[in-house]
């Protein structure tokens, strides 16, 4: 792998490109794409939360449409600038990338965008803010936006817990773990089954508590995985079981999130929230809510012995990732 200092021999870059062997530049050039990509998005605080996804995009793209192309070998040829070009092409993708997402986020506000403190805001937050201003009162709204986003969060939760009880009370739990609610027996027991009253009373006290507020996600899931692999025979570590939760929070280029669909319209404005930390802040408040009883609870609970039934009723299950 090379970084920005090194260089490869020009004519070794040339017949890599005639051999069609574009999997070996660009294995030797991933440092320099990276530093590219980081370097660019450096510039733009919001998008920073991009920077695995437009790497990503960076990296296929070039693997599929720059390195064959036949102009780019030429130019590569007859000059010994595979570097220059690389970081142009580069550049250009990241421009369009970043042009698309900016036209996302033109018709969409986040709730962090309503209720950000002025310290820190970047401009283009501030100009966001003023484009909803006349439309919106962000002290009077935001709880009226809360309370529909919550509606909107139970129906989506209802509907894994319906179509695929398995995978919904996995992810009611894992929710809970990722913002750090308390875990009670009934979530214990909705996910892994019976468990003996002392392996219970030891899950529950890792799953609850201010040491387990404090702890680390890379910790929690070492600890689940454990459980996971004995009840449930799963066969993935604590690595595994962090990026099955966050593909159901964030999404993939195939699957959508959660946080894209709790998408609340009015007035010809979107209202998501696009950060991670404010969706679990929201997940935490909605689970206290729900505790306190300020929200109805519509979720049904589907029993242990229900869920073992041969054949469960039908009732429209929708086709959704198994996990």
């Amino acid at each position: 792998m090379t970084d920005s200092k090194s260089e490869i021999d020009q004519s070794t870059v040339v017949a890599w490109l005639q051999a069609k062997k574009y999997d070996e530049v660009l294995a030797n050039y991933q440092g320099f794409i990276r530093k590219k990509v980081v370097e660019y998005i450096s510039r733009f605080k919001y998008y920073s939360q991009f920077e695995h996804d437009f790497y990503h995009e960076v990296y296929l793209y070039l693997r599929s449409q720059t390195l064959p192309s036949p102009a780019f070998m030429e130019a590569c040829k007859t000059q010994n600038v595979f570097r220059f070009y690389l970081a142009k092409c580069i550049r250009n993708r990241l421009n369009t990338l970043l042009s698309k997402e900016r036209q996302k986020r033109m018709h969409t506000t986040g709730l962090e965008d309503l209720l950000a403190t002025n310290e820190g805001q970047s401009q283009e937050t501030d100009k966001l803010r003023l484009t909803t201003a006349n439309a919106y009162c962000p002290e009077t709204v935001y709880k009226d936006l809360q309370e529909r986003l919550q509606t909107q969060f139970q129906i989506i939760l209802q509907q894994f817990t319906e179509s695929l009880p398995k995978v919904g009370h996995k992810l009611l739990l894992m929710l809970k773990v990722q913002a750090r609610v308390d875990v009670n027996a009934l979530d214990v027991g909705l996910c892994f089954g019976k468990l003996r009253a002392k392996a219970q009373q030891k899950l529950l006290g890792l799953l609850s508590g201010q040491q387990y507020r404090q702890a680390k996600d890379i910790e929690l899931m070492k600890a689940l995985a454990y459980y996971f692999k004995k009840y449930r025979k799963e066969k993935g570590d604590a690595l595994a079981l962090q990026r099955w939760i966050n593909q159901y929070i964030s999404g993939d280029k195939y699957t959508q999130g959660i946080m894209e669909r709790l998408t609340i319209s009015d007035q010809d404005v979107d209202f998501k929230i696009h950060n991670k930390r404010w969706f679990l802040d929201f997940v935490y408040e909605y689970f206290k809510h729900l505790d306190e009883g300020l929200i109805a609870q519509k979720t049904q609970v589907v029993p242990i012995q229900q869920k073992r039934l041969k054949n469960p009723p039908n009732k429209g299950r929708l086709k959704l990732q198994q996990g």
